[in-house]
């Protein structure tokens, strides 16, 4: 293995990607110390981390602090001998918005923690590189940010639903069969929690014109005036509940935890609707035929290709615990260029699950037949989705009211 016998400094690793960057590393022979502000939440990675081996260790440090980071190379040079590697893993979200409303303490503090903070630890680690005279790797991670606008599908046949030739398929994805879709327009990317905060901060849970009927008696029921898991905070900021602890909204990640009732009054308040499943798996799996005017022929069992996912690719198997900004993994788009179709957020269309042509039930006879016609359905699975039962025809679905469906939404134009 490439990394057998190397040391890693990650900075960043007591949670989410830098976590996840240890985990990978420590499979394939790496020592790895990982390196955070929270003592509590390193020795909580250092413990679930240490049975994958061959040695993590920890060191609680401020990436802003010169002194801290001497320090912390110091420590690994001491438990280890030798640093080859550097992730530049720590990063804040800085304030989000115009420039008169942002508070400049914490434009401060994300430019420090963000921008000196990486300097001071490339500096202080390549000193050590060339002393001990050996070649080394510094990686530098940046959040993947928004991604807006539309892309534009020409309408056309296409093929909706999964062929004999997959390995395995549930009986509510039999078989595929083609369709006519009109020209429509869908967002690249799932609507972030960003966007999903103007449309609280508008009252949007509170004004009725927004909601369906059904939607409305829902909302009464549950009491809700905004997503389940978040918590206002006293400077106007919203926090979210991420397990067992509270943490800053993240403005750049898909929202999530929402119902479909909860989507559809969004849509309403932006002007925009959820895409049908069968505009769903068009923007997902096909790409535009000769001359771009008409869906082509072809159809991939995923939005990048035939290839199985990797992390390359598509954020599932709970590699990194969480969803990843709507902007990232570029690498993964559709034909069309749609991001995030596979993994991140289980995604809501506007469709009741139904049977396709000639459905014929399979031995586990109550799997989808019961539902038809009560639940919605959704598509592209979510971060903590296995890889190997991933494909752009996988239909799920579940009843309106669910907000505990790791789900968000994607919208269309009207």
């Amino acid at each position: 293995m490439l990394l057998t016998g190397k040391v890693s400094i990650i900075t960043g690793g007591s949670m989410g990607i830098g976590k996840a960057i240890a985990k990978a590393f420590l499979s394939e022979g790496c020592h790895c110390v990982l390196a955070a502000r929270g003592e509590q939440a390193l020795a909580a990675a250092v413990e679930e981390l240490a049975v994958i081996g061959p040695r993590v260790k920890a060191f609680a440090a401020d990436v802003t602090s010169e002194k801290d980071v001497r320090s912390l190379v110091d420590f690994t040079l001491e438990e280890f001998s030798a640093v080859d590697i550097l992730v530049n893993c720590a990063g804040i979200y800085g304030p989000i918005g115009p420039s008169i409303d942002v508070d400049v303490c914490k434009w401060w503090e994300a430019l420090e923690i963000n921008l000196r903070g990486t300097f001071l630890c490339t500096h202080s680690v390549l000193r050590a590189m060339i002393t001990q005279g050996r070649q080394g790797k510094i990686i530098n991670l940046a959040g993947g940010g928004p991604l807006a606008g539309d892309v534009e599908i020409p309408g056309g046949t296409c093929v909706l639903g999964a062929t004999p030739d997959l390995p395995f398929v549930f009986d509510n994805e039999k078989w595929a069969h083609p369709i006519t879709l009109r020209p429509f327009l869908i967002a690249r990317a799932p609507v972030t929690n960003g966007e999903f905060v103007a449309f609280v901060a508008d009252k949007g849970y509170l004004r009725r014109e927004f909601w369906s009927e059904e939607g409305w008696r829902w909302r009464e029921g549950a009491g809700a005036e905004h997503p389940v898991y978040w918590q206002p905070e006293a400077s106007g900021r919203w926090s979210r509940r991420r397990y067992n602890e509270l943490v800053p909204l993240e403005p750049h990640h898909p929202v999530i935890h929402v119902n479909w009732y909860e989507a559809d009054a969004y849509c309403r308040w932006a002007g925009r609707r959820l895409p049908t499943e069968a505009e769903w798996e068009a923007a997902a799996s096909s790409g535009p035929g000769p001359g771009g005017h008409e869906i082509g022929d072809r159809k991939q069992t995923y939005p990048w290709g035939d290839e199985p996912p990797t992390p390359r690719v598509a954020n599932l198997d709970a590699r990194v615990g969480g969803c990843v900004d709507v902007g990232a993994l570029a690498a993964g788009d559709s034909p069309f260029g749609c991001r995030q179709m596979i993994g991140n957020v289980w995604e809501w269309t506007s469709t009741a699950l139904g049977p396709y042509p000639g459905f014929v039930p399979d031995p586990y006879k109550e799997y989808s037949e019961p539902w038809f016609g009560t639940h919605k359905v959704l598509r592209g699975g979510c971060w903590a989705t296995r890889s190997r039962l991933i494909r752009t025809t996988w239909r799920n679905f579940y009843t309106r009211d669910r907000r505990d469906v790791l789900a968000g939404f994607r919208t269309c134009a009207r």
